[in-house]
């Protein structure tokens, strides 16, 4: 479980691949009792990009989150709730088809494993060429960018 900065959402994410967006419903302090509402659940959140119970598909206060379109070879940004593409992430600036490699799971997996969705405006990116990036994904900009060496990916 992960919890947003004002603890008034819980991210859970189940062993199908569900994704569960709770909401905090009430609290009783004295008997120390916690009630969560369901809000949304992502049923179609890939498997293969679930590779760690921390919290890097999703902004902090789990509004859009991170999927992969297959057809255009390109990460994009859905709203959670409408589940609709809000925003892409150009594939010349970050490709799910490493470059000299063949598009497949294992090379995906690796990518997403470097990236995080920072908020509801931008995502950071390190590539296999050692550039770290901050890019704003609703005015398609990049805000920053440097080089931490080659990595080994």
């Amino acid at each position: 479980m992960t919890f947003s900065p004002d603890l008034q959402r819980m991210l859970q994410i189940k062993s199908d691949g569900r994704c569960v967006i709770k909401q905090l419903s009430w609290v009783d302090e004295e008997q120390r009792v916690v009630k969560w509402q369901s809000l949304y659940t992502v049923n179609n959140m890939p498997e293969r990009l679930l590779v760690t119970n921390h919290n890097f598909m999703f902004t902090p206060d789990f509004e859009y989150h991170l999927d992969v379109n297959y057809n255009d070879e390109e990460f994009v940004i859905i709203e959670t709730k409408s589940k609709m593409n809000k925003f892409r992430i150009s594939k010349e600036l970050f490709s799910i088809v490493p470059r000299g490699q063949e598009r497949n799971q294992a090379a995906v997996m690796e990518l997403v494993r470097n990236i995080k969705l920072l908020d509801n405006e931008r995502i950071r990116i390190l590539n296999k060429d050692g550039i770290d990036c901050v890019y704003n994904y609703t005015n398609n900009t990049v805000e920053s960018f440097c080089k931490i060496g080659k990595l080994s990916f």
